[in-house]
């Protein structure tokens, strides 16, 4: 292995970590109300979020292996479906990039709403991305709260209160 090598896969990891950062603060900037949802239910049931997380991925590993049949049509469904679970993972991590956010400013008294979201983001992608431990101890474990705590996102109606969003200024050009 070359040093190139060596660098190249460096890189792209770091653009892995970069990438889930900005996809998890972009979720949680455009859903906010289900985003809040993921959040609470991260904080108020983690055990229900892990449970209900084994079993939304027994579903997704079924999607898996459903695209591995020689069928067209099965493997379009299940290949829909897989994504359809796939963004569940993403609402449930922004819920848990808010979550860790808003403990992060607690601890530094800090209460600026997207300076907590940014830092949840960096410090739940870094974790992630960490060599060996990160990637084969938190992320699997991460992936199953996530799905879980989204699965829960998607499917409760109750209300949980969202930052307000102001409207964008209306210039009359009259």
């Amino acid at each position: 292995m070359t040093l190139a090598q060596v660098q190249g896969f460096t890189m792209f990891v770091l653009a892995l970590i970069a990438t889930w950062g900005g996809l998890l603060l972009t979720t949680a900037l455009l859903f906010p109300v289900h985003t809040k949802r993921a959040e609470y239910a991260l904080e108020t049931d983690p055990k229900k979020s892990f449970l209900k997380g084994l079993g939304v991925l027994a579903l997704l590993i079924f999607s898996l292996v459903l695209q591995n049949l020689p069928f067209p049509l099965i493997k379009l469904a299940a290949f829909g479906f897989t994504l359809l679970l796939l963004g569940i993972v993403v609402l449930g991590g922004a819920g848990t990039a808010h979550l860790m956010g808003r403990r992060i400013s607690e601890m530094q008294e800090t209460r600026t709403s997207f300076f907590s979201l940014a830092s949840g983001s960096v410090v739940y992608s870094l974790a992630i991305g960490f060599p060996i431990i990160g990637w084969f101890l938190f992320a699997p474990i991460a992936l199953v709260f996530a799905l879980g705590a989204g699965w829960s996102a998607i499917r409760t109606r109750h209300k949980v209160i969202a930052p307000p969003v102001t409207p964008a200024p209306s210039y009359d050009l009259h």
